[in-house]
């Protein structure tokens, strides 16, 4: 089998990292990736002794990839009130009487001002991350008037503008058809950044159902 094709979603520094998680066997990163024509959010945790290595994976078709953008983008807006502000999609698998929450996404400002995102598995064993946005490692921003949590709310807006245009091309030059369940095999989009590992089936392709609400969490309850 010829090895996929490197994109721009393989760039190591588009991952969002978080410090290594208890038992993590190296640190935490976020990675936004393809499959199926569709955007999936992957959490490597480090964990590698839980369930599927520690990995947890959202798919999203690209319409609730890009509600997930606009939800970044009105979080980074509303002002820091030093509580916990938290937008949910629910990413459902199965159909029917079947269908299920597989994960939720996660995006918020904390009490503190500072955005982040992750993807919690309902399984309680599975390691819960947070992802908070911040500057680079290698970069520091000086600025008048700049606290860590404005710094915070800009690199949100640089993440959400940078994989907003990033998707809109590599999802029109990586588009394949698609099959599913079984009629006629599947052309799986092998499109950049893909990662599959047994139940990364990006909840059935276009029938990946998510569901997005606002409330107030108490984080002590999730990280």
């Amino acid at each position: 089998m010829a090895p996929t094709k490197k994109t721009i979603l393989d760039h190591s520094k588009l991952s969002l990292m978080a410090p290594k998680q208890n038992n993590g066997a190296y640190p935490a990163k976020l990675k936004v990736q393809t499959y199926n024509n569709n955007v999936q959010l992957a959490v490597f945790s480090g964990v590698t002794t839980a369930k599927n290595s520690g990995v947890i994976s959202a798919g999203m078709d690209p319409r609730t990839f890009y509600m997930l953008i606009a939800m970044i983008r009105r979080l980074i807006a509303l002002p820091a009130n030093g509580q916990n502000q938290v937008y949910e999609i629910e990413n459902h698998t199965g159909q029917g009487k079947d269908k299920a929450i597989k994960n939720k996404t996660l995006i918020g400002k904390d009490a503190e001002g500072m955005m982040f995102i992750s993807v919690v598995d309902l399984d309680d064993t599975m390691p819960k991350v947070k992802f908070t946005f911040n500057a680079d490692y290698y970069h520091k921003i000086n600025a008048n008037g700049f606290d860590k949590a404005t710094i915070s709310c800009i690199a949100a807006e640089a993440w959400a503008d940078m994989f907003s245009a990033i998707m809109a091309v590599h999802l029109t030059e990586t588009f394949e058809p698609v099959q599913y369940n079984g009629q006629g095999g599947g052309n799986f989009n092998k499109g950049g950044g893909n990662y599959n590992q047994g139940n990364n089936n990006n909840n059935n392709g276009n029938r990946n159902n998510s569901s997005s609400s606002e409330q107030d969490f108490n984080m002590d309850d999730i990280f």
